[in-house]
């Protein structure tokens, strides 16, 4: 105790326990389909780590705690739902029986294509992977941990599915580019892991949650892949689905990923060699992480918007809002000393400048959403305004958002009183401050 005043009777038990009969490779406890589907309750106390090499299956991570086996057969072709529900920190890995029990047999097919691995499941969540074997017969599927402490009960689903919509690969759905843009959303909600755990894209963690697919064709100039999530995401782009794990940690070269916070913007940007078809996931680094997202696609042009006198065009469409994607980084300061009267100013960092033309009668909010890493201001002008840092200064004052923090929004409101066109501009307090965002209008 923690204390003289606490002290009394007790009782202690010490019980012996046995290791589980399927404790070995050798004596994995067969698993019938019945209806397609099956469900077990299993322990791994008292059991032992077999392999005095630990596996891996291709990750970064290494499974030392205590296994336990089971067999069971699969068809070629079919999908399976392996559904793992522990009492503690622990993960499974599948192989073809053909491994016969050797660690480097089985290490290579739980990570590849010969089979699956869900690395880690925390206490008292349910952790899903998916799987199709390329080939119909006997597999091992073992419960797992990346830990000797780690060891306890479970419970154990297998299921025949059909997978709908597209949270196979195979089934990715199809982003149409239209004028070199487009879109698409979505949600992880109810998906499953299609072998993505042996996806971790370089530096990010295994991909373990549920994933969404879809595809683009892409030519051979430069684009930018842009994920909103609204849960903790990851963003992986690769050339196939057999290449994903490898393309996405490339850095652009054939692929690219990114990790999203929820409510946040991610980019990956990537100019293919050659024309072709990319494959796109939305996936989380947790069993747990899913939520609504949108996928925006576009090509990713140079800006030649860096200056007063040549601002781009930001077309209002019939329906609000209406945003165009930007980045300061390629541009240079045009304008020194402009402020706006604001206490923040001046400011001397890159600036990216839109004209717009709007309405008598109607109410404008002009949104700026920057990538996390970028801390911009906004600020806008009459598109009559002489291109000087005075007269800029004197037109833009009272029109200008600078919040302290990176990625913080800025938001401006305006309300003309004629038709007229206005100058917006993303810019920031730092020559050296520069980075991606989404400039929006809505209006009522």
């Amino acid at each position: 105790s923690a204390a003289e005043a606490d002290a009394g009777t007790f009782t202690l038990n010490i019980v012996e326990l046995g290791a589980p009969t399927n404790a070995t490779c050798k004596t994995a406890q067969a698993i019938t389909l019945g209806s397609g589907a099956a469900t077990v309750s299993g322990t791994t106390l008292g059991a032992a780590n077999e392999f005095s090499s630990t596996l891996t299956c291709g990750l970064g991570v290494t499974f030392q705690g205590p296994q336990v086996y089971y067999s069971l057969p699969l068809t070629k072709g079919q999908w399976y739902r392996f559904s793992l529900m522990p009492d503690f920190s622990a993960g499974l890995w599948l192989a073809n029986a053909k491994a016969n029990c050797s660690y480097n047999n089985i290490n290579v097919d739980c990570g590849g294509v010969g089979g699956m691995v869900l690395p880690l499941v925390a206490a008292g969540k349910t952790g899903q992977a998916a799987f199709s074997p390329q080939a119909s017969g006997s597999y091992i599927l073992a419960v797992d941990s990346l830990s000797l402490a780690d060891q306890g009960n479970f419970t154990l689903k297998v299921e025949s599915f059909f997978p709908t919509d597209n949270m196979v690969c195979s089934g990715a759905s199809k982003v149409s580019l239209s004028g070199g843009k487009g879109w698409a959303k979505g949600t992880t909600v109810g998906a499953i892991n299609d072998q993505g755990a042996h996806v971790n894209c370089g530096a990010i963690p295994p991909l373990v949650g549920g994933q969404r697919y879809h595809s683009v064709d892409l030519l051979a100039k430069a684009y930018r892949l842009q994920l909103k999530p609204q849960f903790s995401a990851v963003l992986a782009v690769g050339k196939s689905c057999l290449s994903l794990p490898a393309d996405c940690g490339s850095s652009g070269l054939s692929g690219g990923a990114v990790a999203v916070g929820s409510g946040s913007e991610g980019t990956v940007l990537l100019t293919p060699s050659s024309a072709g078809s990319y494959v796109v996931a939305v996936d989380s680094a947790t069993v747990t992480g899913a939520g609504s997202y949108e996928l925006v696609i576009q090509e990713d042009k140079p800006p030649s918007n860096g200056s007063c006198a040549a601002p781009s065009t930001l077309s209002l469409g019939a329906g609000s809002p209406a945003s165009e994607l930007g980045d300061t980084a390629p541009l240079k300061n045009d304008l020194a000393g402009v402020k706006c009267g604001h206490s923040a100013g001046p400011w001397s960092g890159p600036g990216a400048y839109f004209k717009v033309s709007l309405l008598k009668g109607k109410i404008y909010t002009v949104t700026l959403t920057p990538e996390k890493t970028f801390d911009p201001a906004l600020y806008a002008f009459p598109a009559a305004t002489a291109c000087d840092a005075t007269s800029v200064n004197t037109a833009c004052k009272g029109k200008a958002s600078d919040k302290v923090g990176a990625g913080v929004s800025e938001t401006l409101t305006i309300a003309p009183t004629a038709n007229s066109d206005m100058i917006l501009v993303v810019d920031s307090w730092s020559a050296s401050e520069v980075g991606r965002f989404t400039l929006s209008l809505s209006w009522k």
